[in-house]
């Protein structure tokens, strides 16, 4: 039986690296392990949230590797239709398409974080957007890299970074200028972004490290 191609997740890495001002946040998911390898680091919550964007496009299957761009527009990152390794092209191209949805809806909002508030301001009053969610997203920066022992890829290095540790919601907007208290210190060792998100994988509006 033949090997299938090397994952494409290096490719997005790499593609993603060359983008200014892109975080890469890394969620695995459990949907495929029954192949023979299940995947390390994958969360069943992080299986939920992908089901959330499916049903949000009216989508009825997934697919791995799923490049998510803003919460708006999806893709596997590749360069061409027919490639497995995501060039450039592929995950910038997503970032340029979700960024021309938000430019479209004419009205501007900005989120700044630090390590102990998250503030937004915008040109839009309070009830004339929303609500949003205002999320935190805890993540390892630390790369790590697994083996694959079973299953298509097997014998594959795997470079993993960014592993999502833990998302929660802090608060809502619904427009206006408004300031939102972090409940806890960034774990040492982590690093975090703060996104204002509509729920149910609708898309993110704004974003800031912390």
């Amino acid at each position: 039986m033949p090997r299938l191609p090397a994952p494409a997740t290096p490719g997005i890495v790499a593609a993603a690296r060359q983008q200014p001002n892109v975080v890469l946040l890394s969620y695995n998911v459990s949907l495929f392990d029954h192949l023979g390898w299940a995947d390390t680091f994958a969360s069943r919550q992080w299986d939920a949230r992908q089901r959330a964007y499916a049903r949000a496009w009216g989508r009825n299957n997934l697919y791995t590797p799923m490049v998510v761009a803003n919460g708006a527009v999806d893709g596997p990152g590749t360069g061409t239709a027919t490639g497995t390794d995501a060039q450039p092209a592929g995950v910038a191209g997503l970032v340029a398409q979700s960024r021309q949805g938000a430019e479209a809806t004419g009205w501007h909002v900005y989120v700044d974080a630090n390590a102990t508030d998250v503030r937004i301001d915008s040109d839009r009053q309070v009830g004339e957007v929303g609500p949003y969610d205002i999320v935190v997203v805890v993540y390892d920066p630390a790369p790590q890299t697994v083996k694959v022992k079973k299953g298509p890829n097997k014998g594959t290095k795997m470079e993993h970074v960014n592993l999502v540790q833990d998302v929660a919601k802090i608060g809502e907007w619904n427009g206006g200028d408004v300031t939102v208290q972090l409940p806890a210190p960034v774990p040492a060792g982590r690093e975090a972004v703060v996104v204002l998100q509509a729920p149910a994988g609708g898309p993110i509006v704004g974003a800031a490290k912390i």
